[in-house]
């Protein structure tokens, strides 16, 4: 088993210097453009899952370590590995910045890039850890049966790693635009128009130092905590007209609960994932002392697995309907050619193609822009 573990991980760092030799020998590579967008994509999506293979090869090799010391050891150079595979996925979302941007590539440096990837992997794996030790505890020391843990734990540790994620937005934020400020004064416009708009009480504004990328957000899992982020970029990129819409298609999201339903289609998954990672249902037999690495590893590939389908399938369906909803609010506001007139800079910034290929549709979040500049909707409500 340590032979296999060791041999996991050299195709893992094989592959990573792979890749990270053909960036070298072209810039253009993975760099975002209309021809090769879809490529690039999939490659944001498919490159870290050989960290699957690594991590639960790792998991299966310590029962054959007979020293604390030495399984100490492994899960350390476990996350080296996983941090050195990670550097050319780093370069091509550096790339892709770059471009957005349009400014030179030391503007994103490499070091501050890592530090944030560092640390958001490691609040999922405190997440991870948590929801494993919660759903234990229910199952093993309260009884509690084995669903209404799974969907306790799962929900209650999605709901928590939201909060967290909105709250390191408020920290990393410049500030709230002031109640002056012309996006303000649009939205308390909007609050008189549509009441359900009041919700979102504050706009945050995102430095370009930390974001440089065109873009906007609403976030909080929970009506009452949410609240829109924009980036300086898409401030200094759009009109006041086009920056009025966006605003508008986000508020849309809060006042459909968009953001509830997508944490909800998230804590689902955890659910499922749980069940399975631990061996409760009849898919897998239960964990026990002498199941060999083939099933330890088994069960920590399939829930990451799981997690892909479930991600790039029903929650990307869902997403897509989302967005489609939220831009149907825009119009029937009547910022419809406003929204358009931002979508097409959009498109320009993020080099993204106006049609994508079918199997590319299947798993994006967002509709094709060609849908979304020419989809009518009805009149003003």
């Amino acid at each position: 088993m340590i032979y296999l573990m060791l041999s996991v991980w050299a195709a893992a760092l094989a592959l990573s210097l792979g890749v990270h030799r053909r960036l070298r020998r072209s810039e253009r590579a993975l760099a975002p453009s209309e021809q090769g967008w879809e490529r690039r994509q999939l490659f944001l999506v498919l490159y870290p899952l050989p960290l699957l293979a690594t991590t639960a090869t790792t998991i299966a090799g310590l029962g054959a370590m007979k020293t604390a010391l030495a399984q100490a050891a492994a899960l350390v150079f476990n996350l080296v590995v996983a941090a050195v595979y990670m550097i050319p996925y780093l370069e091509a979302l550096r790339r892709g910045a770059h471009r957005q941007e349009e400014a030179p590539a030391s503007s994103l440096r490499m070091h501050r890039m890592l530090g944030s990837l560092a640390m958001t992997g490691l609040l999922n794996a405190v997440f991870g850890l948590a929801m494993v030790g919660l759903f234990w505890w229910m199952t093993k020391r309260v009884h509690v049966p084995t669903v209404l843990a799974a969907v306790a734990a799962g929900g209650g540790i999605v709901l928590a790693a939201q909060t967290v994620f909105a709250w390191r937005i408020r920290l990393q934020a410049a500030g709230v635009l002031a109640a002056d400020h012309p996006l303000m004064a649009a939205l308390a416009e909007m609050r008189g128009r549509v009441a359900a708009l009041g919700e979102v009480k504050n706009v945050y504004l995102l430095p370009h130092d930390l974001f440089p990328v065109v873009n906007a957000y609403v976030i909080g899992p929970l009506p009452g905590s949410l609240f829109v982020a924009v980036t300086e970029d898409l401030l200094r990129a759009l009109s006041p007209a086009e920056t009025r819409a966006i605003l508008l298609h986000d508020a849309a999201h809060a006042r459909e609960r968009h953001t509830l339903l997508l944490t909800a289609c998230c804590a689902v998954w955890a659910a499922v994932a749980l069940i399975f990672a631990m061996g409760a249902c009849g898919g897998l037999p239960a964990p026990a002392a002498h199941a060999g690495p083939g099933l330890t590893i088994v069960r920590v590939i399939l829930p990451g697995l799981g997690t892909v389908l479930w991600l790039l399938l029903p929650f990307a369906w869902l997403s897509r309907r989302c967005e489609r909803c939220a831009d149907g609010f825009v119009h029937r506001m009547g910022e419809g050619a406003a929204l358009r007139s931002a979508l097409i800079k959009l498109q320009r910034f993020t080099q993204a193609p106006s049609r994508w290929s079918w199997w590319f549709g299947t798993m994006a979040t967002h509709p094709q822009y060609e849908w979304r500049l020419n989809q009518r909707y009805g009149t003003v409500e």
